[in-house]
């Protein structure tokens, strides 16, 4: 039985909304048109065959131990990226308030403002056999390349490789921020003379005072932290 667009979508009557103005768009009364051509151009079979080998190779994560809000000592597996520092209250502060205006400029208008008030401090970093001691605003831990709804913060981390991209950001003030912000979203931040990057397997925090950390967006505590590499960490199901 050949069928037409009114057995696919709701009538104004039968979605039961009339404060919607949606239907008025067109002169029929309905909230469709016929006068549009939809091309398809994604091969779904091969799509989904490209997704599953990029799901195979995500093999590993991260563990990440800590204290907790109450004192008590703390440990969970992060997918993403993690950190110690700035991001920590930004993301705290981003929690709290909400996103009215969607995750991308929430965590923007989250760090821009917590920046405005926030003051770097001496951090004691050891990058598997490296040791740095250093005033710095930020450690950046990923698995993967982007966070904060947008920002390209590690272009070069592979989930797959066995390692956490480590980023450690030095004394940066507000004029870097200012200059420099736009760049993080485009992942061109990684030639800035204060951002030291390396790949570890363990990396531990130790901030003069403790600072709120930062675990795939949420906040669970605060340093000392010390994160790890969990190979294996993460079991998917995917299309065959």
């Amino acid at each position: 039985m050949e069928t037409t667009l009114s057995d696919w979508f709701l009538s104004p009557a039968e979605r039961g909304n009339p404060h919607t103005a949606i239907d008025r768009l067109h002169g029929d009364g309905a909230a469709w048109t016929t006068g549009n051509q939809v091309e398809v151009l994604l091969d779904g079979a091969e799509y989904f065959r490209r997704l599953h080998r990029a799901l195979c190779g995500v093999t590993g994560g991260g563990s990440v131990r800590f204290t907790d809000w109450d004192g008590a000592p703390a440990a969970r597996i992060f997918c993403n990226v993690a950190s110690a520092g700035l991001t920590g209250v930004a993301a705290d502060r981003v929690n709290r308030s909400g996103k009215p205006l969607g995750a991308t400029v929430a965590f923007a208008w989250g760090t821009v403002v917590t920046f405005a008030g926030y003051r770097n401090s001496r951090f004691r970093v050891r990058i598997d056999e490296r040791e740095l001691d250093q005033v710095c605003n930020n450690v950046i831990v990923a698995n993967c390349r982007f966070y904060a709804s947008g920002m390209k913060i590690m272009p070069m981390a592979d989930p797959g490789d066995g390692l956490l991209d480590v980023l450690v950001w030095g004394d940066v003030g507000k004029a870097d921020l200012a200059r420099n912000l736009h760049k993080l979203y485009r992942g061109t931040h990684i030639g800035h003379p204060k951002a030291d990057i390396s790949r570890a397997r363990r990396i531990a925090v130790e901030p003069d005072l403790p600072l709120p950390i930062e675990a795939d967006g949420e906040t669970p505590g605060v340093t000392p932290v010390a994160f790890e590499v969990v190979p294996a960490a993460l079991r998917l199901r995917a299309p065959s």
